[in-house]
């Protein structure tokens, strides 16, 4: 058994072979007092049934190629001839823009280009007037100058609307009309 060295540590492991004795049998007692009771639970039934199960996780997809695609023209979209993320070829038309705004720029610029045809032959008629007249020297050179001027700002004025109708034309041709 347990060898006893002097007074003090005996009467120390006699208090602890007491406790643990006192303990043991608690425990027991304790083991003993504690069964397990039945506990009341909900049973469910499981079923088959299909579940759609959705996860989004964050990307960036790219294409093989990507394009940037910037309008020339700007206009209200009548229909669109891809779907989104559809493969497209060069020079395949992807939308048709309502033409409607660009024909009247161009009808307004065909007006304008025959008013401007009208103020050079009118400008044209009072050059040639006033060079026969200067020529006479009936009129002061100086009005003859002043046809002179008046006929190169028609001529300008009908090149400017010239190119309007030309600009008109490409935004049309741009839309396929």
């Amino acid at each position: 058994m347990i060898r006893l060295i002097s007074k003090k540590n005996n009467v120390m492991v006699l208090f602890f072979a007491a406790v643990l004795a006192l303990q043991s049998c608690n425990w027991k007692e304790q083991n003993n007092q504690e069964t397990p009771q039945a506990v009341d639970a909900e049973v469910l039934t499981l079923q088959l049934t299909d579940a759609v199960i959705e996860q989004s996780f964050p990307a960036s997809l790219q294409g093989k190629t990507n394009i940037d695609l910037r309008p020339q023209i700007s206009g209200y979209i009548d229909k669109i001839y891809v779907d989104e993320g559809a493969y497209v070829q060069a020079g395949q038309p992807l939308f048709r823009i309502n033409a409607s705004v660009y024909a009247e720029q161009k009808n307004n610029a065909l007006a304008s280009l025959d008013m401007a045809n009208s103020q050079l032959a009118t400008a044209e008629l009072e050059l040639e007037k006033y060079k026969v007249l200067s020529d006479k020297k009936v009129v002061a050179d100086f009005q003859y100058q002043k046809a002179k001027t008046a006929y190169d700002n028609a001529k300008a004025s009908v090149k400017q609307q010239q190119t309007l109708v030309a600009s008109a034309n490409v935004n049309i041709g741009l839309m396929g009309g």
